[in-house]
């Protein structure tokens, strides 16, 4: 991406964040598997907290730096997760040869869950698209997010604290992580309302209202992948990675709808800005209770019964299903 704004080369921008998205969703899995082998609260603890230092990061460099801090940042992350990968297989080593000893059962079956994790991926490509055609829109008037990196790194903040503060008040009684998917959606309503009607006089602010409630869902989703992994048997790199490569996939979307057809329409005043709001609003409003039901996450969050759970196969499953206690 520094090569091509140097050169000024839309085509090589274009391959640039091509390649950029894949790197990022295949680190994303990798990371994702790290996941299901702690605790739950795991999960709930580290996924806002990476939000809010990656949002703060990309807030406070400067401009010349940037490129450098972009690029450091991946580096720093793969070998992170190469150390934490080879810790763990250290640790796991003699449990997987223990395992890999014992006699497999034979004629045992392994109940299918693809429904519901199949509708949680669809919707959070779905929810990607809706809030990446906002971002691609043009900005008009002053932008109060600007100095602190743009409307979308600071909901990561925003999203990481509320998390924080949610799982924190709740921390003495049954965690509920539903109640983070009933918040997630009257926000990106909210935000798609506050886009249809106050978009020409406050543009920034609007879109950090959607992106809040988007964000919000994001890490919900990390969570909920991560509890696929661990309740239902599935590979962790099947969840994480068809659930990461989709949002990117609607991300990707967003962005291209957004940027090539949405904002020139608007210029040309051939559409308009609510109406793009309300059409987003009645696509969240289908995806959220036709799709996405609060019963489909329930099925999601139930415990598979341990006579359901067959021994792993081979050492690398063995890895990645089962969790090692902080």
């Amino acid at each position: 991406m520094t090569a091509a704004a140097c050169f000024h080369s839309t085509s090589l921008m274009t391959v640039a964040l091509m390649a950029g998205g894949a790197g990022a969703a295949l680190l994303q899995a990798a990371w994702g598997t790290c996941f299901t082998r702690h605790d739950p609260k795991f999960a709930l603890a580290c996924t806002p907290t990476a939000a809010i230092v990656t949002g703060t990061t990309l807030a406070v460099i400067s401009t010349e730096l940037s490129a450098f801090v972009l690029i450091v940042m991946p580096v720093a992350s793969l070998c992170l997760l190469a150390l934490e990968t080879t810790r763990e297989f250290a640790t796991l080593h003699p449990r997987i040869q223990a395992a890999c000893q014992e006699e497999e059962p034979q004629n045992q079956t392994q109940p299918t869950h693809g429904e519901p994790t199949m509708r949680l991926i669809f919707s959070a490509a779905a929810f990607a698209f809706l809030v990446r055609i906002f971002d691609a829109m043009p900005v008009t008037g002053n932008d109060p997010f600007a100095p602190l990196g743009g409307s979308a790194t600071f909901s990561l903040v925003v999203v990481g604290v509320l998390f924080i503060a949610i799982v924190g008040i709740l921390r003495k009684k049954h965690f509920d992580i539903l109640l983070v998917y009933r918040l997630s959606l009257p926000l990106m309503a909210f935000g798609l309302t506050v886009v249809a009607l106050f978009y020409d006089q406050h543009a920034a602010v609007s879109i950090a209202r959607v992106c809040i409630g988007y964000e919000l869902f994001d890490l919900l989703s990390w969570v909920l992948f991560s509890g696929i992994a661990q309740r239902k048997g599935q590979s962790a790199y099947r969840a994480f990675g068809m659930g990461i490569g989709c949002t990117f996939a609607g991300m990707a979307g967003g962005y291209a709808v957004g940027q090539f057809a949405i904002a020139p329409s608007l210029q040309n005043g051939s559409i308009e800005t609510a109406g793009v709001a309300i059409i987003a609003t009645t696509f969240l409003a289908i995806t959220a209770f036709l799709v996405l039901p609060e019963s489909a996450l329930g099925m999601l969050l139930q415990k598979k019964a341990k006579d359901d759970t067959p021994p792993p196969r081979s050492p690398m499953r063995l890895l990645l299903r089962k969790p090692v206690m902080p």
